[in-house]
């Protein structure tokens, strides 16, 4: 495992990495997230915390502020385990600098996709489309991010 410090100054890159390719995971969120609410007939649970006249636009609000702070917080974590486990030093794998890092992270990403699929069919696109997002963000861009 590498020091703190490596030998060319770099201070900590992977949790950097990390928490930006969570922050552009928060900014996806977000749009994906205001969408299923905008095209949602009732969201009930939405309806309980705001008024009734409020539009569900302004939902988007909190929304992101509570996706920056779980996806950066998210991004700290993985980029400390790319870190902790020394997932730069395993084979590469289409592109990403660690192959089994990136396997593991499609395999994070497919987990909720058949729930959300069965349980809600219509947005299947979304879902799909933020799994590819996060293996993207977690799997490519993080591990190139800390290897520059």
């Amino acid at each position: 495992m590498r020091s703190s410090r490596d030998a060319d100054g770099r201070l900590i890159v992977e949790i950097i990495a990390g928490f930006v390719c969570g922050y552009a995971m928060a900014l996806l969120s977000t749009a994906a997230f205001t969408y299923l609410l905008v095209k949602a007939e009732n969201p009930w649970f939405v309806r309980q915390i705001l008024l009734e006249e409020t539009p569900m636009g302004l939902a988007a609000v909190p929304l992101s502020f509570a996706a920056a702070l779980f996806w950066s917080f998210f991004g700290l974590v993985i980029g400390s385990a790319y870190r902790v486990l020394d997932a730069s030093s395993h084979a590469n794998a289409l592109g990403s600098p660690s192959g089994p890092f990136l396997a593991g992270t499609a395999v994070i990403a497919l987990l909720p996709l058949p729930f959300l699929v069965l349980v809600w069919p219509r947005n299947w696109w979304i879902y799909v489309g933020m799994s590819a997002a996060f293996v993207a963000m977690f799997g490519w861009t993080m591990p190139l991010l800390a290897e520059r």
